[in-house]
């Protein structure tokens, strides 16, 4: 089936309310700006992970300090401002939101490592970074909405499965799903309402 008559499905069912004819045009509105957006976005979550990762080298055990800082510094980092740089280039689409996403998983699967190790270590850092990362990934990308949610759905997840894997008690689990849960169904309302008026 063609992406046309899926559409012309959805059209049907009225949950499409533009003519699919100006699809193309509005993706290339939202990727122009997503590249206004991206210089500033960079720096701003570049400078955040540096503030991070001098917080683990002051408040984290020495065994654990180095390596977490590092991982932030060394991976999150430069995948991070790659995107900007990939602005300047001006990278194709698809290769950029590709760069796009590989940076946004870096930054969740590294800040659900660091959770991770820091419960093994018995020294937990507030779980609350992986808000930020949400908040991230839903309020500060400007994706495409099914991007969106595949980002946050596979990071999501994995952080899920992380806690799970740490035989937490049942109530301090079901605390994280609903906690997870809820603000992925909040984040994807806003995504949804936010295309819905632009078009």
């Amino acid at each position: 089936m063609t992406t046309n008559r899926i559409l012309q499905r959805f059209s049907n069912r009225g949950l499409v309310d533009f003519d699919t004819t100006l699809e193309a045009s509005y993706q290339d509105y939202r990727h122009q700006k997503l590249t206004h957006v991206i210089p500033r976005t960079a720096s701003i979550t570049s400078a955040v992970l540096v503030i991070f990762a001098l917080s683990d080298l002051i408040a984290l055990p020495e065994h654990l300090a180095f390596n977490c800082a590092l991982m932030r510094l060394l991976i999150n980092v430069p995948l991070v401002l790659g995107c900007s740089l990939a602005v300047q280039c001006q990278l194709r689409r698809g290769y950029f939101e590709l760069l796009f996403a590989l940076a946004y998983l870096s930054v969740g699967w590294v800040t659900t490592y660091i959770i991770y190790l820091t419960e093994l270590s018995n020294f937990p850092r507030p779980r609350e970074g992986f808000l930020l990362v949400l908040i991230l990934g839903y309020f500060l990308l400007q994706m495409r909405l099914r991007i969106v949610c595949l980002l946050c759905g596979i990071t999501s997840l994995s952080y899920l499965s992380m806690l799970y894997s740490l035989d937490k008690p049942a109530l301090d689990l079901g605390y994280a799903v609903f906690f997870v849960f809820s603000f992925n169904f909040a984040g994807l309302a806003s995504v949804y309402l936010q295309d819905h008026i632009l078009c």
